[in-house]
């Protein structure tokens, strides 16, 4: 049988029109697919930009932002703290040693430099009390005060290193802190000093014994050394006694030193009553040579006195028993000085009048 024409015709043309429309719909789809799968794909890449970036944050919002972040108070924080101390004692005592170490080798520059500068004034004022060796190579100069405990256990010390070494010379820098009667004694020393220097030490050792702090006490011991008691009044009135106070006062004061006993030995300052063994120590090592002899201390003080004068002073010198000796040896190291600060004005003590 064979079909119509016209209808075969028109059969051809609406499957044309059908294959036409898919074909146009499968690119349509196949753009739609590929717009979106490149919008997707775009998206995907994009970096996110943090807002901080782009609007600054205000400082007050960055801390409460931390302090919500880490949930810390006044109090986890103590807490943090002592639960590290706890755990970390010897960290902490290990810091506070360095510390203090620091501290303390800045200090001992600083004095170094100051020593450096003055040892004339240190070393040789001519107006310092002085006993041992005239020529001698190593000095020992003290810082002292006649009220101070430490300073009178240290006469022991002296007499002893004294007869031992014969190349070493004590210089004595009246320094009075801790009362108006150290300051009259100290005077009172001074002007037996210029008056008979001789007599010096004598009367040095009396003051430290003497019980009655008084004018009248100061003089009896004078009068019992053979001085002259109208002549020591009107000595210790003389400007050139307040002289040697104020510029002791002054040297003490640069040096730092607002306590005594303080030496200096070797450039060396060393703080406090020292024991025989750091005493010899110290003088050793400035160069001072043992001898096996034992020989008499001379003394020598002002310069009207400069001409080799040798005296015998004290005429004994008792050496100590082994237990003195254990006792001097274990004497506490933070309890060696007797201290005033400030430093007083040595001229406002009253002198005794004529």
């Amino acid at each position: 049988m064979i079909e119509d024409r016209p209808y075969v015709e028109e059969k051809q043309v609406n499957l044309k029109k059908i294959s036409i429309l898919v074909f146009i719909m499968l690119i349509a789809g196949f753009l739609v697919f590929s717009f979106f799968g490149k919008k997707d794909n775009q998206q995907d890449k994009i970096v996110p930009i943090p807002i901080t970036s782009m609007t600054p944050e205000p400082l007050e919002n960055k801390a409460v932002l931390m302090q919500q972040k880490h949930s810390l108070n006044e109090e986890d924080i103590r807490s943090i703290i002592k639960k590290y101390v706890d755990e970390n004692p010897s960290a902490i005592i290990k810091s506070i040693e360095s510390y203090y170490m620091a501290k303390a080798n800045e200090a001992k520059a600083s004095q170094k430099n100051i020593i450096m500068n003055q040892k004339d004034e240190i070393y040789n004022n001519l107006h310092d009390p002085k006993i041992g060796n005239l020529n001698a190579t190593v000095k020992v100069v003290e810082f002292f005060d006649y009220a101070c405990s430490f300073c009178k256990k240290m006469l022991k010390t002296h007499q002893r290193i004294l007869s031992e070494y014969p190349d070493i010379q004590i210089i004595f820098k009246e320094l009075p802190v801790m009362s108006d009667w150290s300051s009259i004694a100290s005077k009172a020393a001074l002007a037996v000093n210029m008056i008979d220097s001789s007599k010096y030490y004598a009367f040095h050792d009396k003051l430290f014994d003497l019980e009655d702090r008084s004018e009248d006490g100061i003089m009896k011991v004078a009068f019992e050394i053979g001085i002259d008691t109208a002549a020591l009044k009107s000595m210790m009135q003389q400007p050139t006694i307040d002289e040697m106070l104020i510029r002791n006062n002054k040297l003490a004061s640069d040096l730092k030193i607002t306590g005594t006993p303080i030496y200096i030995i070797n450039d060396i300052m060393m703080p406090g009553a020292q024991t025989y063994s750091e005493m010899k120590a110290a003088v050793e090592a400035a160069g001072a040579k043992k001898s096996l002899n034992n020989p008499d201390i001379t003394a020598i003080t002002t310069a009207s006195q400069l001409e080799n004068t040798t005296i015998k002073a004290p005429p004994s010198i008792p050496q100590p028993t082994a237990e003195e000796a254990r006792m001097e040896e274990s004497i506490p190291q933070l309890q060696t000085m007797d201290v005033k600060d400030p430093i007083p004005n040595p001229v406002s003590a009253q002198t005794p009048s004529n």
